[in-house]
């Protein structure tokens, strides 16, 4: 059965609003930590994605996709954790504009 809990993925999003004329900063800052995470954690890639037609070009997306939510729920335990994100954290939330942030989770059919 394709949609056993054996077999389910799920895709995590997190959409934001940056401030205006500053994607392409909060875009890099983002590359960069997840480069750091991925290095120093393990952590999976995040594919990053930008506003183009129908969202405002201020809009970014993560996403990536865990195998079950209690491995999201550690994976995020573990990068809160982490030293880098006193590093990058502090200038990345002064770039988002408050209220925009959105957590979605999708299961993967």
């Amino acid at each position: 059965d394709v949609c056993s809990s054996d077999h389910s993925m799920y895709q995590v999003r997190n959409s934001f609003q940056v401030q205006l004329g500053r994607r392409d900063e909060v875009v890099g800052l983002m590359k960069e930590m997840g480069a750091q995470a991925a290095k120093e954690l393990g952590i999976p890639p995040t594919r990053i994605l930008t506003g183009s037609i129908g969202p405002s070009d201020s809009t970014i997306v993560a996403e990536f996709e865990v195998k079950t939510l209690a491995e999201h729920e550690a994976m995020m335990a573990k990068f809160n954790e982490w030293p880098g994100m006193a590093t990058y954290g502090e200038k990345l939330f002064s770039l988002v504009v408050p209220g925009t942030n959105r957590w979605e989770i999708y299961r993967v059919q």
